[in-house]
């Protein structure tokens, strides 16, 4: 998984993946590098240099992941059900911006609603919340048959303890039961 900043950068890294892969088609024809791309600025709102960059990544030939991080409680509702809800809309509307100029792309749903500790603001990625949220957008995407990668593994611990370990193992085998197709940052991160 690899990510730009503007789109002027995707060109310079076809390259260098044409140049490994042998060729252009070759690449095309089984990619190996994906862009990790988060389109919007929830709420409900397109990014424009990602979503640039997301169009000619696509063109380009790469499979892009269509990744939204709204925050509940902060850039997304408050509650887990709107929350999620917002989550699926901004992740459907970048499959839809890149569908719509390239039907055959390889689009990858990133739909990660990110949980927020009210009280001090902070993310509780650890939280059983966090698991809910996320197995709800997997189980959706799995009922759509769109690829789905999740965030799983985050742990609101300080310290690598059995609390960690508890947080991490829910969120990620809850993620993996739920039908997610691929888990990013499953080593997770600690307090928040």
């Amino acid at each position: 998984m690899i990510s730009a900043s503007e789109p002027g950068n995707v060109k310079q890294i076809a390259k260098l993946c044409y140049l490994i892969a042998g060729s252009e088609e070759v690449f095309r024809s089984r990619p190996f590098a994906s862009f990790n791309i988060n389109h919007a600025v929830p709420p409900l709102r397109f990014h424009e240099e990602s979503t640039a960059v997301m169009a000619e990544a696509i063109k380009a030939g790469f499979p892009v992941h269509a990744n939204v991080f709204g925050q509940l409680g902060a850039s997304s509702p408050v509650t887990v059900a709107g929350s999620v809800a917002q989550t699926l809309a901004e992740t459907l509307a970048g499959i839809t911006f890149g569908y719509s100029f390239e039907p055959n792309a390889k689009i990858i749903a990133g739909p990660r609603p990110m949980l927020t500790d009210l009280r001090t603001g902070g993310f509780s990625g650890g939280s059983g919340e966090q698991a809910v949220a996320t197995a709800i957008c997997a189980q959706v995407f799995r009922y759509w048959d769109l690829p789905c990668s999740v965030i799983a593994g985050a742990t609101d611990s300080k310290r690598p303890d059995a609390q960690a370990g508890y947080e991490k193992a829910l969120n990620i085998t809850t993620a993996l039961q739920a039908g997610a197709n691929l888990i990013t940052q499953a080593c997770g991160m600690h307090a928040g």
